[in-house]
C-alpha cells in the first residue's frame, strides 16, 4: 500500500502537469503555431547553440549574474536559494536510488517516495551501516534547507517589512512565500521525529543538525513517535501537493518554469531585438508569451524607469504592466477562470491598463537590466497592438493615423512643405529637390522635415553629404511617412496599408 505522503505527491504532480499544460496551450492559442516552435527548439538543441543555451541557463537561471550586476546581495541570496532548492531535490532523489526501497521498486514509486526519504532512511539503513555517505547526505539535506529557510525569511522581510516592491502585496504573494517553504518546514519536523523514532545516536544525528535540534526539543515530551512521524510526513506530502498544484495557477510561482525558458529563448540572440515581421497575423510571438509569464517581479525595471520615478505608478513600468496583463490573460484563458466561470476584464479595467501601457516611452532601459533579459520594448509594441485591436488606446492617436492617411505625414501638414528645411542650408542646392536621379536618396522623415526644433538634423546631414562629394537627392513631397509612429503606437494594420 502506497504511503499517504507519496499519494499526495502523486496527485500534486498530476495537477501541476495538467494545469501547466493548460498554461502552455494558452501560449500557443495566443501566439505562434506549435510546429514552427518545435522546429526552432530542435534546431537549437542539435546545434552549436546548445553550448550558449547551457551557459545562459547556469548564468541567469541559477547564478543570476545579470541580477548580481544590479544588486550583488539579491543576486547571491536568490541564487543560493534556487541552488539549494534544486540541491535538496536532487540529493534526495539520488539517495533514493542507492538505499534499499520500501514498497514497490519501480521508477515511479521511487520518484514518489524520494522527497520523503528521511522518513524511512533509518528503517532501511541500519544505524551501524549509515557510514560517511549517509552522514554527508544528512548534512547536505539540512544545509540546503537552512539556506532555503534563510532565503524565505529574507524574501518576507523585503516584502512585508521593507516593502521594497512597487506592487501591493496580494494573496498570491503571501501564498507563494508560505507554500514554497511550508512543506519543507513540516518535513524538517518529520525528520526530527524520525530521528527519535529510530533512536539515532548523537554521533549520527548531529549531521542532521536542524532536525537534530528539533528532536532535542521534542525529546522530553511523551509522544507516540510512529503516529506523530506518520502525521508530519503525510502533512508534508499534502503541503507539497498544494505547492505543486499552485505553481501553474499562481503567477508568482509559475515563473519557476517560465523564467528559465525566457533565458534560453534569449540566449542565441543575446540582447539583440529580433523584431517580428509585419506580415505576422498575431500580435504576440510564443517567446513573448513566455516572457509575460516569466517575469520574476523583482522590481529592477522600476529602479531604472524614468516614467516610474516621476509617476510612482507601477502600472507604467513592466513589473506592473506584465502583472496586469497576466491577470487579463488568466481571466480570459486560465484554468481557474474557465472552471469557476470568472468574469472577464471590463472595458473600464482595460482602459486603465491601457493608460499605463501608453505612458511607457519604450526606451528599453528595463530590457538592459532585466535579470532574465525580457525584451520589454517588443512586448510593449505587441501589447499595444492588442489594445488597438480592441479599441483601448489614446484617442489622439487617431489624429496621427488620419494625418498619415490624408497628408502622408504625422503632423497633418501639406506634404509639399517637406523641403522647407533646405532653405536653412548655408549653401542651398536648388537642384536638390528637383533631382530625379542620384547615387544616394536621403530619407529625411516627418519630424526632421517639419519640426523647427529638429530641422538642424537634416541640415547637418546634408552638409556632411555635400562636403563628402556625395551625389544625393531627397524625395520631397513624394516622401511618405515611414510608418514607424504607427507601428509603435500599436497600429500595425495601418502601417501595413501605408507600406
Amino acid at each position: 500500500m502506497i504511503a499517504l505522503f507519496a499519494l499526495f505527491f502523486a496527485v500534486g504532480t498530476v495537477a501541476c502537469v495538467v494545469f501547466g499544460a493548460w498554461n502552455v496551450a494558452t501560449w500557443f492559442k495566443v501566439a505562434d503555431a506549435f510546429g514552427r516552435t518545435l522546429g526552432t527548439v530542435i534546431r537549437s538543441v542539435f546545434s552549436r547553440r546548445i553550448l550558449s543555451l547551457a551557459k545562459a541557463f547556469f548564468s541567469n537561471s541559477l547564478l543570476f549574474m545579470r541580477l548580481s550586476k544590479e544588486s550583488a546581495t539579491r543576486g547571491v541570496i536568490i541564487s543560493a536559494f534556487l541552488i539549494s532548492y534544486v540541491g535538496v531535490i536532487l540529493i534526495n532523489h539520488f539517495m533514493a536510488e542507492l538505499v534499499p526501497k520500501i514498497g514497490p521498486e519501480d521508477p515511479i514509486a521511487v520518484f514518489l517516495y524520494a522527497p520523503f526519504l528521511p522518513s524511512y532512511f533509518f528503517q532501511v539503513v541500519p544505524v551501524e551501516a549509515v557510514g560517511l555517505l549517509g552522514n554527508l547526505y544528512g548534512f547536505a539535506d539540512n544545509s540546503f534547507m537552512a539556506v532555503i529557510i534563510f532565503g524565505e525569511v529574507w524574501f518576507a522581510y523585503r516584502r512585508f517589512v521593507l516593502k521594497e516592491s512597487p506592487l501591493k502585496t496580494t494573496f498570491a504573494d503571501v501564498s507563494a512565500i508560505i507554500l514554497t517553504v511550508a512543506w519543507l518546514l513540516v518535513r524538517l519536523v518529520g525528520e526530527g521525529v524520525s530521528l527519535l523514532q529510530y533512536k539515532v545516536p548523537a554521533s549520527i544525528g548531529t549531521y542532521w543538525f536542524l532536525a537534530y535540534g528539533i528532536s532535542q526539543v521534542l525529546k522530553p515530551f511523551t509522544l507516540d513517535l510512529a503516529y506523530v512521524a506518520y502525521a508530519m510526513w503525510s502533512l508534508s506530502g499534502l503541503l507539497l501537493a498544494v505547492f505543486m498544484t499552485s505553481i501553474p495557477l499562481n503567477s508568482k510561482l509559475w515563473h519557476i518554469f517560465a523564467g528559465p525558458l525566457v533565458v534560453l529563448a534569449n540566449a542565441p540572440q543575446g540582447q539583440e531585438v529580433k523584431i517580428k515581421t509585419l506580415s505576422s497575423t498575431r500580435a504576440f510571438t510564443l517567446k513573448q508569451m513566455v516572457e509575460i509569464d516569466g517575469c520574476l517581479s523583482c522590481g529592477i525595471c522600476a529602479d531604472n524607469c524614468e516614467v516610474y520615478s516621476e509617476t510612482a505608478n507601477p502600472g507604467t513600468v513592466y513589473l506592473g504592466i506584465l502583472k496586469n496583463f497576466r491577470s487579463i490573460m488568466r481571466r480570459r484563458h486560465g484554468p481557474i477562470a474557465k472552471i469557476i466561470r470568472q468574469e472577464k476584464p471590463t472595458s473600464a479595467e482595460l482602459k486603465l491598463f491601457s493608460r499605463g501601457v501608453y505612458y511607457c516611452t519604450l526606451c528599453a532601459r528595463c530590457r538592459e537590466v532585466c535579470p532574465i533579459g525580457i525584451d520589454t520594448r517588443s512586448l510593449g509594441r505587441a501589447i499595444r497592438e492588442l489594445l488597438v485591436s480592441e479599441g483601448h488606446y489614446p484617442a489622439n492617436y487617431n489624429m496621427m493615423r488620419d494625418a498619415v492617411a490624408s497628408t502622408h505625414n504625422v503632423l497633418g501638414l501639406p506634404n509639399s512643405e517637406r523641403t522647407m528645411w533646405v532653405e536653412y542650408l548655408p549653401n542651398p542646392d536648388e537642384t536638390l529637390t528637383k533631382k530625379t536621379h542620384a547615387e544616394v536618396a536621403y530619407f529625411v522623415g516627418c519630424m526632421s522635415s517639419f519640426s523647427p526644433t529638429v530641422q538642424d538634423v537634416p541640415v547637418a546631414v546634408a552638409q556632411i553629404l555635400q562636403h563628402g562629394g556625395v551625389d544625393f537627392a531627397i524625395l520631397g513631397e513624394n516622401e511618405w511617412c515611414c510608418g514607424y509612429p504607427l507601428v509603435w503606437a500599436g497600429m500595425r494594420r495601418e502601417a501595413e496599408e501605408l507600406r
